[in-house]
């Protein structure tokens, strides 16, 4: 855990943070200690109780409380789109322990699960998924958090206010990149893939457009425009690469 950011961020009381993934899976998945067990019927309900008050504190901006696998959720909708904050516990937690759980963002949108049906782009994992992040990395320094579900801490007072400062702003900003999806391909929203971003462009621009304004793009980022070209990259590239290739964006000079 990073102690120098808990010193400048005092308030955050109730968590520990993680800059990396690795120390934060690390911590997560410790549970094969000797003191550790599995969450109990009881563990998880203060997390569930965690969920409501947030729910009722997120209410204005039409966050609506529901349950995926049996786990809390928040969701919003708005138009095709959903808002999702997902409440996962903890694996283990010491005898008689509140658990820990984590939050992780997710916005999906009906119209990617379509495209991709429609011209097999299946590729992609979760078909209606634009973004995803575990909520810690949206803030500055990114990085995780795992939060207790101490009732006697009251920590949904404390948590309501870091997801109003940093996961509800992040749902805005995609939400207003909706009608002008290049800015995420251009990375002006984070935790976008280059690859959703691209399908966003071809969902709301058509295929014409869609090829306009990555042209201009690849004019200036010459690196992006050389790893399509090439097709050696992350995964990400790849799938970017092959979107490109199947809909014959570049078959002009650019």
């Amino acid at each position: 855990m990073d102690r120098q950011f808990r010193r400048r961020h005092n308030h955050m009381s109730l968590g520990s943070f993680y800059r990396s993934e690795s120390d934060f899976l690390a911590a997560w998945h410790e549970a094969n200690r000797s003191d550790s067990a599995r969450l109990t019927l009881t563990q998880l309900a203060s997390i569930e109780e965690v969920a409501k008050e947030l729910g009722q504190r997120l209410k204005e901006s039409k966050f609506k409380m529901f349950h995926n696998a049996g786990n809390p959720m928040l969701e919003r909708r708005y138009g095709t789109r959903r808002y999702e904050i997902l409440f996962r516990p903890k694996p283990s937690a010491e005898s008689g322990g509140f658990p820990g759980f984590t939050l992780h963002t997710i916005v999906c949108d009906s119209r990617l699960l379509e495209h991709r049906q429609l011209y097999g782009n299946t590729a992609s994992g979760q078909l209606a998924v634009l973004a995803q992040a575990n909520a810690g990395q949206l803030a500055i320094p990114p990085g995780f958090w795992i939060w207790s579900a101490d009732p006697f801490e009251r920590p949904a007072g404390e948590i309501g206010s870091w997801i109003e400062d940093h996961v509800v702003p992040w749902f805005r900003m995609i939400e207003d990149a909706m009608e002008a999806p290049v800015d995420f391909l251009l990375g002006r929203v984070s935790h976008v893939p280059k690859n959703t971003a691209l399908e966003m462009m071809l969902i709301v621009y058509g295929k014409e457009e869609a090829g306009k304004q990555l042209r201009k793009v690849l004019r200036s980022d010459p690196a992006l425009a050389e790893a399509i070209e090439t097709g050696v990259g992350s995964s990400e590239i790849g799938l970017l690469a092959a979107l490109v290739s199947q809909f014959q964006l570049l078959n002009t000079a650019f």
